[in-house]
């Protein structure tokens, strides 16, 4: 399972053991909407941030087999949320 936060992270959490977070991949500004598994790869996640003042709204794309936090693959869409 996987969410997005306005702390600035997406957290991954395994369900079998009780809920507990295996991953946190921190983002620059609050995660809006997270994608993983339908329609994707069951090693792809997708997230969408928010836009703020200084910041624009990111997608992102992870590869969760790869170590590490930064996004392969990332979007930026300037002019608006």
């Amino acid at each position: 399972c996987v969410s997005g936060s306005a702390d600035n992270t997406a957290r991954i959490w395994e369900l079998a053991e009780g809920g507990r977070g295996v991953r946190v991949l921190e983002t620059a500004t609050a995660v809006r909407a997270v994608e993983w598994g339908q329609g994707l790869a069951p090693e792809r996640l997708a997230l969408v941030t928010d836009a703020t003042m200084v910041k624009p709204s990111e997608l992102m794309l992870f590869d969760l087999r790869q170590a590490g936090s930064t996004p392969p693959h990332r979007h930026a869409f300037e002019g608006g949320k």
